[in-house]
């Protein structure tokens, strides 16, 4: 096959040379076997004029095939170079032909850049216009909202001092509905310190009567005491009379009596006396015991009585704890509206109480009307500062839109820039219609004479290519 590129006219031109080598090398070889013939035929006269026709015959074959050697080698290299011609040849085509094609389109780039310029001016003309009117709009927002601010300070103030006066009416209302519950505590607190006096009397009078049962109690308690002593000792001095008895009941072994010497009628009479001896209590013994109970029941009595006392001092203490208790609810009542009226700045008097509702109340009226007044200013400012900031969205917005559109034709004119630059008319971009129209005719006649020259150089590489056949095949025969 024809080789089409420089690569393969190399590789084919190797091949060439390594074909020519081997032949070579093959017809060495049959002159080594011709000569060893040679040597042969010194001894064979027949054989020797066999070897000088086939030696003849080599030599002719050696001198044909290094012709057609050498021919298609300058067949090869004719094409090789003629390849190279070509390839030059098609780069200069290739290259007018962009340049053709680049100057075909310079005029639409021109046309292009020039609307997209005046798009970018107008934009930038636009973003400055739009740029002093929005720095005025935030200005004049600045100024609403400063505007707003103080009407919503002095609303807030006016809201409070209108509460403030609002409660304070309301709690002198509070205050006058409850002068008669203070009238009422105030009474009570009278009555109830009475009646605490006159319980406190009463208890006093019971404690005087307790001390005097008490002393009564000390006095027969030690009376008492100073029986139950005597008696003790007057039943030990019987108990050692029955003892002696006892002992001399058995020296009683008569009639007479050992102790006192009387005689009696018989010994059991003896023994009956004895025995009613030791029963007998002595008469002093039964009354002191006789006075101590007395004194017991006295002192039982009187036990009881201080008891009763006590449950009645307890009586007294519970009332008097349930009147003081009902005194420190209604002092605490009067207390705490006493409190209200000083916080309040007023006595407790009805006709100054209602002073200050009237003189709260005109105030009141006053404040209400101020407040009111300050909320239509603080509504106004509040409607001026949400037109400004519709009005600043409004431009902020177009100005954004301004700018999307100016940074998009700077984008397109950069994108312009790049095609003249890819295109290699970046110093041609400025030319007129005029003078590209013939910057194009003459790139147009540079074009085909270049294409005129491409047609004569593959005539000459196509007779060359018969040469290197022609060679070719007569080798290979």
């Amino acid at each position: 096959s024809i080789p089409r590129t420089s690569e393969d006219v190399e590789a084919f031109s190797a091949s060439i040379q390594s074909a020519s080598h081997e032949r070579i090398a093959a017809l060495d070889d049959r002159n080594k076997q011709l000569a060893q013939i040679e040597a042969m035929n010194l001894q064979h006269p027949y054989r020797l004029k066999r070897r000088h026709e086939l030696h003849e015959m080599v030599e002719k074959a050696r001198v044909n095939l290094i012709e057609l050697l050498n021919k298609e080698n300058n067949a090869a290299e004719n094409l090789k170079d003629l390849d190279r011609r070509i390839r030059e040849i098609n780069l200069g085509i290739s290259e007018k032909s962009k340049t053709f094609k680049a100057l075909q389109m310079l005029p639409e780039l021109q046309r292009q850049r020039t609307e997209w310029a005046k798009v970018k001016d107008n934009a930038s003309s636009k973003i400055v216009r739009i740029q002093s009117e929005l720095d005025l709009s935030r200005s004049k927002l600045e100024q609403k909202q400063t505007a707003l601010d103080s009407a919503k300070k002095e609303l807030a103030v006016s809201r409070l001092e209108t509460e403030k006066t609002s409660s304070k009416l309301e709690k002198l209302e509070a205050l006058r509905a409850s002068l008669p519950a203070y009238a009422t505590a105030k009474r009570k607190i009278n009555q109830l310190e009475l009646h605490l006096n006159e319980i406190g009397g009463k208890r006093a009078a019971l404690e005087k009567q307790i001390t005097e049962l008490r002393d009564q109690h000390l006095t027969l308690n030690d009376r008492i005491g100073e029986l139950n002593r005597k008696i003790s000792g007057m039943k030990a001095s019987s108990q050692e009379a029955t003892d002696l008895i006892a002992r001399l009941r058995q020296y009683a072994i008569g009639r007479e009596c050992p102790m006192c010497g009387h005689s009696h009628h018989s010994g059991t009479a003896l023994q009956d006396a004895i025995d009613a001896r030791m029963k007998h209590v002595p008469v002093s013994l039964q009354e002191t015991a006789k006075d101590l109970q007395n004194l017991s029941n006295k002192l039982a009595i009187l036990n009881a009585n201080i008891e009763n006392f006590k449950n009645e001092i307890k009586g007294v203490d519970n009332d008097f704890h349930k009147a003081q208790s009902e005194r420190e609810k209604a002092v605490l009542i009067t207390h705490e509206i006493s409190a209200k009226a000083a916080a309040l700045g007023t006595s407790l008097a009805l006709e100054e109480v209602k002073d200050s509702i009237d003189q709260s109340q005109t105030l009141l009226t006053t404040q209400q009307n101020s407040q009111r007044k300050t909320e239509e200013r603080f509504n106004k400012a509040n409607d001026q500062l949400n037109l400004a900031i519709v009005t600043t969205k409004s431009l902020e917005e177009a100005l954004a839109a301004e700018n999307k559109v100016y940074k998009k034709s700077q984008r397109e004119l950069d994108s312009i820039e790049l095609q003249f630059i890819e295109l290699g008319l970046l110093n041609d971009r400025q030319q007129t219609v005029d003078q590209l129209q013939v910057q194009v005719e003459s790139v147009r006649t540079q074009l085909a004479e270049l294409k005129m020259q491409k047609s004569d150089r593959e005539v000459a590489k196509s007779k060359s290519q018969n040469e290197w056949d022609s060679s070719r095949s007569e080798r290979v025969k």
